[in-house]
């Protein structure tokens, strides 16, 4: 059994025209897309007031549809730069994992050493005083 999604009914001006527009999304978000489709032909209309109705819709259609691709083109742009970060990110997480071995490395090294050096001259003090 397919589940229906619940459609709202949202009344909206655009234009100087009402509008009744059925839609799944909040009827919030169906006034705002309104409301924006509305400023940008508002401004179009500002512009050059001797286009008509349909003119203008086609064109603040075109002009909507451009923003539309220049957002999803950086969109794209930004999802490749965050696919470069998170290799980036992976291979510092490598690289950091291998210093860390190489510093435990260094410091039981380091430890070694130092003990080696203290039995060395604890020895070198025995050596100079029963040695000579």
């Amino acid at each position: 059994m397919m589940f229906e999604e619940k459609r709202s009914i949202t009344k909206v001006r655009i234009g100087k025209v009402d509008y009744i527009i059925s839609s799944t999304d909040s009827e919030e978000y169906v006034i705002n897309v309104a409301n924006y489709v509305d400023k940008k032909l508002d401004e179009l209309t500002r512009m050059d007031k001797r286009l008509s109705a349909q003119m203008a819709a086609i064109l603040t259609a075109v002009n909507v549809a451009d923003e539309l691709f220049k957002v999803k083109e950086d969109g794209e742009t930004l999802r490749g730069q965050l696919l470069q970060y998170a290799d980036e990110a992976g291979s510092m997480r490598a690289l950091s994992q291998k210093l860390q071995a190489e510093n435990k490395r260094l410091a039981d090294e380091n430890r070694n050493l130092q003990a080696n050096n203290a039995r060395l001259e604890g020895e070198l003090k025995k050596y100079k005083r029963y040695g000579r």
